[in-house]
């Protein structure tokens, strides 16, 4: 500020006060008035250019009047001959659009009829292929079904013979049951004969074994008491005193006693022995009564295991039957599936045949990524998120185009991925509209019968609306392409007809006819539909599925229950033939037992005897020692042995009688015992196990089981059976349908054909339609353009020969064309030069005064500039002067301050602005007071100047206030007093002002009320927030330093 030079300075001072707008705007002025001047001089010149030119056209114009009388006669001429060229078109196009509207109309129908062959024929055709294939699948099926037929008719004829070998097996076994069961009634009754006989033979056998053991004890008495007689009678030969032969007896009698005891033990351990048997004997009695029991129970068991077998095969034949109700069920779901899946598969297939190979790869690409990922804000592609009457597909999917597969996503993030995943897999290209990118615009659409707005038309969700409307929002659907071109032009929308003719908002119009063999929109609706029934359908499979596998698993558990149950049953009949034969086992070991005590009681009996007789020898004995050593008896010894003797005798043939009586009773009771035995018991107890054998029940649950399969087996053959007879009839009903629809195809396509030859005939009367048509056209545009190059006529001269002939309007063209020719050197354009040039001179004039006026106004406000700029200048100047004084006088005691506006030397100033005149701003000051005493500003010290400098912003800051002021040392070189007044000055200003202030000096610190210290340590600077006695020790230390 103090050592800028004082033009610097002056600019400066125009800065603060603004002058740099005043100045640019009068420089803008300057250039549009320098601009003016020029324009003012061209329009001079070309004025009196046209002036000249005006006089010379002056003296053309007499001719030029009777030229024009003659030329606007020869136009009137023209004029009517051309209208009636034209009227004459117009006649024959009227006439030849109205034979090609009824040509068009027929053409219209046969291009219907057309198409409707095409699409019969198409669907024919796919129905054809559809029925070749199901010809091919229900042959394929025939062949296996009569396989299977065949198989099952081999099974069936095995089971039939083996059934037939178990019958006659059966019956055989039952004829030898019968047989057996009758041998073994009269075996029993023979039985109960023999045993009846065996009875009274026993009963006579013990009677005479009995009678035969008494007679033996009394005969081995009474001999034994012979015997002792006889002895006695001999004892003196034997003996020679009584002594010796009392000796002897004694001998005797002990031998004897020895020989009782020997028998009673005999008898104790005989009778210790029947004691044990009857105690067997009553444990297999008991045994046999267990087992009896227990085989009743097994029995019992069985008949239950047999009824709960019966109950579970009847439960287990229900599950099959439901089973195979449940496989009908699914064979006929699964042929709708086919069915379905055929008319998805062709949906498929228009919708592919539609559509670029690559977008077909890249919608099945992110169809099946966004199943994969679960992607929450696709909802696929625009085709499928809509629908509408099929009248309006045509026009709909003209409208669309390939829009239609463009991917509706929530945001532009979805669509990211799904483009990541596209780059990945390289599987094609295609376009996104993420609704979140989309704007909703209000469009108001027109109110009429003749026009509907295509988006209210389709049927969608509320979510899809910003998308539809981006598609669809701005097209109506109209009756009639001039109905839509009207609407296109008054209302900006683009039109359709139903026929899927468009107009453009911007007026190009597009349609005709349109072979269109498959809608996308009816294959993407086909394929939704075959998708939606295929979910349903394979939901209610599922189902059914599921209810053959619950019955699958209780045919098995059923199964399993069946088998547990067969083997218990076959393992209870072996307990059973086990309990039997233990049964048979105790019994015979019973019979055994009582056998043995039979034996032994005969024994006991015997030993018994054995006693009696030794005691009655003991008697004998005793008797004998009691009666004297004699050669012969006495009397009653002679008497007795007599007696004895002849009883004896008769004893022994009684003995002899008995013994042939009991040996009689015996071989009877033997015979009858062996026959029982060895003949009829044996042969009854295998009769009986032959009638009691398992084999008969389980030939019998064989030939049930064997039954019950061949019965399955003859509803699966009659399943089979009915299956190939349905096959064979769809197969003929298929074969009988595709042969029909093969001539109707072959008489379709001969009209095809003729459609097709009559259409090639149209077409040619068409393009000699157009060619006409385009020749009465170009004749019209002609005859126009000549009606437009005759120029304007007067309403007179427009009818004035239009009552005329064309032949007498072609004779009086000649005649005025004749006399046109005398005036061909004319200029024909004098009069309109003369007007136009008229007119511009008007024109010119105007624009002059015109200019002027602008040219005096940009002066006016020019000098209404310079006078603003001025008056700010001198107001900054002298508000900064005033300031100056006041702030030096502040900061220097008794200094004073001034600042003066500098003149150019040699320049007038009464011929100048006032703002022209000021060379620069100069700066007076004095330290001392004193009017002598001012000083050049650079012979002042450093401190002087930086006092000047800060006098001078002080002063600014008050005309032109900064909200902030950066100080950097501004105290460096002042001394003590001047830093004081500074920092005094600075308190001052700051209540309008912040001050931002680096300092190696305390005085500034005075007044401040924020401390920063700042700290240069190892290459770096640190700023910290100090307090006051910080900052002044800091500063402190380093004047110290």
């Amino acid at each position: 500020l103090i050592q800028m030079s004082e033009p610097k300075r002056l600019e400066l001072f125009k800065e603060i006060a603004g002058t740099i707008t005043y100045d640019e705007r009068r420089k803008e002025s300057l250039k549009v008035m320098s601009e003016t001047d020029g324009r003012r001089e061209q329009i001079k010149e070309v004025i009196q250019h046209l002036e000249k030119r005006l006089e010379d056209l002056e003296e053309e114009k007499a001719e030029l009047q009777q030229y024009q009388k003659l030329d606007k006669e020869r136009r009137s001429l023209e004029y009517a001959i051309y209208d009636k060229e034209i009227k004459s078109a117009t006649a024959q196009l009227e006439e030849l659009e109205k034979s090609h509207e009824s040509s068009a109309e027929q053409k219209k129908n046969m291009h219907q009829r057309a198409e409707e062959l095409q699409n019969s024929i198409s669907s024919t055709e796919t129905e054809m292929k559809s029925l070749k294939l199901q010809s091919s699948e229900l042959k394929e099926k025939l062949e296996v079904l009569k396989k299977e037929q065949a198989e099952y008719g081999k099974k069936e004829a095995v089971l039939v013979l083996k059934l037939k070998g178990f019958k006659e097996s059966m019956k055989a076994e039952a004829s030898k049951r019968n047989s057996a069961s009758s041998d073994l009634s009269k075996l029993k009754d023979q039985i109960s004969i023999a045993e009846k006989d065996l009875s009274e033979a026993t009963k006579a056998y013990e009677k005479h074994s009995e009678q035969e053991e008494k007679t033996k004890n009394h005969l081995r008495i009474q001999t034994q008491r012979l015997n002792a007689l006889c002895a006695k009678k001999i004892r003196t030969d034997q003996f020679t005193s009584k002594k010796s032969r009392d000796d002897f007896l004694k001998k005797k009698i002990i031998e004897c006693e020895a020989r009782i005891k020997t028998i009673k033990k005999k008898i104790a351990q005989t009778r210790a022995d029947v004691s044990m048997i009857n105690k067997v004997s009553v444990q297999m009695r008991r045994n046999v009564d267990t087992k009896s029991k227990e085989l009743d129970k097994k029995r019992v068991n069985i008949k239950s295991i047999v009824k709960n077998i019966e109950d579970l095969n009847q439960e287990r034949n229900s599950v099959n039957n439901q089973r195979k109700k449940h496989w009908k069920e699914d064979a006929s779901m699964k042929k709708k599936y086919n069915e379905w899946k055929e008319k998805f598969d062709n949906s498929e297939r228009d919708m592919k045949s539609s559509m670029d190979h690559n977008v077909f790869q890249a919608l099945r690409s992110v169809d099946k990524f966004a199943k994969e990922q679960n992607l929450q804000g696709y909802y696929g592609p625009l085709i499928e998120l809509f629908s509408c009457q099929d009248i309006y597909r045509r026009c709909v999917e003209i409208t669309a185009s390939n829009k239609l597969f463009q991917i509706v996503v929530s945001d532009d993030r979805i669509a990211a991925r799904i483009i990541n995943h596209l780059r990945n897999t390289k599987s094609g290209r295609i376009t996104f509209m993420p609704l979140n990118r989309l704007r909703e615009t209000k469009i108001s659409y027109p109110e009429s019968s003749d026009a509907v707005p295509m988006i209210k038309q389709l049927q969608f969700d509320d979510r899809y609306k910003l998308a539809m409307a981006q598609v669809f929002g701005r097209t109506l659907i109209t009756r009639s392409l001039e109905i839509g071109t009207q609407f296109a032009r008054s209302h900006g929308f683009n039109t359709i007809t139903l026929e899927g003719d468009q107009v453009n908002k911007k007026g190009a119009m597009t349609g005709g006819f349109i072979e269109q063999k498959a809608s996308r929109i009816a294959a993407c609706l086909g394929k939704r539909e075959a998708q939606d029934e295929l979910k349903k359908i394979k939901a209610v499979r599922d189902k059914i599925e599921a209810k053959i596998n619950l019955q699958n698993q209780l045919e098995a558990k059923l199964a399993g229950d069946i088998a547990k149950a067969i083997a218990e049953r076959r393992h209870l009949r072996n307990v059973c033939d086990e309990l039997q034969s233990d049964i048979k086992k105790y019994q015979r070991n019973s019979g055994l037992e009582d056998s043995k005590k039979k034996n032994k009681d005969v024994e006991v009996k015997r030993l018994e005897n054995e006693i009696k007789q030794t005691e009655a020898e003991i008697h004998s004995h005793k008797s004998e020692m009691k009666s004297d050593l004699s050669d012969e008896l006495n009397s009653q010894d002679q008497e007795e042995l007599n007696k004895l003797t002849k009883e004896t005798t008769d004893l022994q043939r009684e003995l002899i009688d008995i013994g042939n009586r009991r040996a009689e009773a015996e071989s009877k009771k033997k015979r009858i015992e062996l026959d029982l035995s060895t003949n009829l018991k044996k042969r009854a107890e295998e009769l009986q196990a032959s009638l009691n054998t398992q084999s008969q029940e389980e030939a019998k649950e064989e030939l049930s089981t064997e039954e019950e399969e061949l019965s399955k087996l003859a509803d699966v053959i009659g399943d089979v059976d009915q299956q190939v007879k349905n096959a064979e009839n769809d197969l003929d009903k298929s074969l009988s349908r595709y042969n029909k629809l093969r001539e109707n195809l072959e008489s379709m396509r001969a009209k095809e054909a003729s459609q097709e030859s009559r259409l090639a005939s149209e077409s040619k009367n068409s393009e000699k339609f157009f060619t006409k048509r385009n020749n009465l056209q170009s004749r019209q545009r002609e005859c126009r353009k000549k009606i437009r190059n005759v120029g304007a006529l007067s309403r007179d001269d427009y009818t004035k020969y239009s009552s005329s002939s064309l032949k007498t309007l072609m004779t009086k063209v000649k005649k005025c064309n004749e006399k046109l020719k005398k005036f061909s050197h004319v200029n024909k354009k004098a009069l309109d030069q003369f007007t136009s040039f008229t007119r511009q001179r008007e024109d010119l004039l105007e624009r002059k005064k015109e200019l002027d006026k602008g040219g005096e106004a940009i002066r006016k406000l020019i000098d209404h500039l310079d006078m603003k700029k001025d008056e700010a200048i001198q107001r900054t100047f002298k508000g900064i002067a005033k300031h100056f004084s006041i702030v030096f006088s502040k900061l220097v005691q008794g200094g004073k301050a001034s600042l003066t506006m500098k003149k150019k030397e040699g320049v007038d100033s009464k011929n100048m602005r006032t703002t022209d005149n000021y060379a620069g701003v100069g700066i007076k000051v004095s330290f001392s007071g004193g009017t002598g005493s001012n000083r050049n500003i650079r012979s002042l010290s450093g401190g002087q100047q930086s006092i000047v400098a800060l006098s001078l912003i002080f002063a600014i800051q008050r005309c032109d206030p900064s909200p902030f002021y950066l100080f950097d040392e501004i105290d460096a070189n002042l001394d003590e007093v001047y830093r004081r007044s500074i920092a005094n000055m600075i308190l001052e200003q700051s209540a309008s002002a912040q001050f931002l202030t680096t300092t190696f000096r305390p005085e500034l610190l005075e007044h401040a009320n924020k401390f920063y210290g700042v700290v240069y340590k190892n290459r770096m600077s640190t700023v910290n927030v100090i307090n006051q006695n910080e900052a002044r020790e800091t500063i402190s230390s380093i004047e110290k330093v």
